[in-house]
């Protein structure tokens, strides 16, 4: 019945999946950050700009990939798409709003203990890296962070993507780190496993409402 009903709408299913994936990033993201154990390359630089410039999350994020988004025009306007509007508006402000939300519940004194932040940093990054995967897999188009690379290994064949992908990762990170942003385990973690759970993540919605592809 529900595989029926996401083929008669595929292109709304997919829209409401993407909103659902940046939605979630954010939720995700606001653990990540309290618990303090570092957070994917692009999120710990604007997390450093947020509170060095004293803006709020949603802003920064949102003014940091227009700026990037000049740049995806210039060069690679089809990496462009209804997920990439998504990205730039709702993590930012998804995770201000947690901020608001559960900081209503929780208190920053939840935060201090090691053991807490380690209970939870498994379930944090895990939610974090599956809301990433539903995003991209669902394929409405790339984030102006993540476009730039793409476009760069295009016109740079000369460099492997890996290569290239790593360093434009580690920069960011360095520049957040510098910044007075957190970069740690989190960090190496992410970078290792969003990749292959991309891929799972891609298979399990194929295999569930047999759209993605499509």
């Amino acid at each position: 019945m529900l595989e029926k009903i996401v083929k008669r709408n595929k292109p709304v299913t997919r829209i409401i999946l993407v909103i659902i994936g940046v939605c979630a990033m954010g939720v995700g993201l606001y653990f990540l950050d309290h618990i303090k154990f570092g957070t994917d390359s692009w999120s710990t630089f604007n997390l450093a700009l947020s509170r060095k410039f004293g803006m709020s999350y949603g802003n920064t994020l949102l003014i940091a990939n227009l700026i990037a988004l000049i740049f995806v025009l210039l060069f690679g306007r089809r990496e462009i798409g209804i997920g990439t509007i998504a990205n730039m508006v709702l993590v930012g402000y998804a995770k201000d709003f947690s901020e608001w939300l559960f900081g209503k519940f929780i208190p920053d004194s939840f935060f201090e203990p090691f053991l807490n932040r380690c209970l939870i940093l498994i379930p944090a990054m895990a939610w974090f890296i599956v809301a990433v995967a539903i995003y991209v897999a669902v394929d409405l188009g790339t984030s102006p962070f993540d476009a730039v690379p793409n476009i760069l290994a295009r016109r740079i064949a000369k460099i492997p993507f890996m290569y290239l992908r790593i360093t434009y990762d580690a920069l960011w990170a360095v520049l957040g780190f510098f910044l007075g942003g957190t970069v740690g385990a989190v960090t190496v973690l992410i970078a290792l496993f969003l990749g292959p759970c991309i891929t799972w993540v891609k298979h399990k919605l194929e295999k569930t409402f047999g759209f993605i592809n499509d």
